[in-house]
C-alpha cells in the first residue's frame, strides 16, 4: 500500500480515484472550506479533513506520518478572472510538503 497525503482535499474527488485502485491509503488531509469538509466527512467514513496546510501544526504532522504520494486538489480562485488572486501563496506551502513526500511527485 501506498500513503498518500490529500491537500486542499475538497470533497476528496483526487483522493477517490486513487483509494478504488485499491494500492492507496490516505494518512492525512488538509481542507479550509467548512462546506466542503462536511462532504468530505460524508465521502470518507467521518474523517475530518478540516486543518490548515499553512499551519506550523500541520506541517509538522504531515512530516511524521510521511507520504508516497502527494495529492494537491489546487484552489480555483487564483486560476479564475473571478474572486481574490493569490497565485502562488498555496503553491508555495505545498512544494514545502513536495520536499518531504517520499516520491517527491505532486499528483
Amino acid at each position: 500500500m501506498y500513503k498518500t497525503i490529500d491537500l486542499c482535499a475538497g470533497i476528496g474527488g483526487i483522493r477517490q480515484g486513487f483509494c478504488k485502485t485499491g494500492e492507496f491509503v490516505n494518512v492525512l488531509s488538509a481542507e479550509i472550506d467548512e462546506f466542503a469538509a462536511e462532504t468530505y466527512k460524508l465521502n470518507f467514513n467521518g474523517e475530518d479533513p478540516l486543518n490548515d496546510l499553512t499551519s506550523i501544526e500541520f506541517k509538522n504532522k504531515a512530516e511524521r506520518v510521511g507520504c508516497d504520494v502527494l495529492l494537491a486538489g489546487f484552489p480555483c480562485q487564483p486560476f479564475s478572472s473571478q474572486g481574490p488572486h493569490k497565485r502562488n501563496y498555496i503553491f508555495s506551502h505545498k512544494t514545502d510538503y513536495k520536499q518531504n513526500s517520499t516520491q517527491g511527485d505532486i499528483s
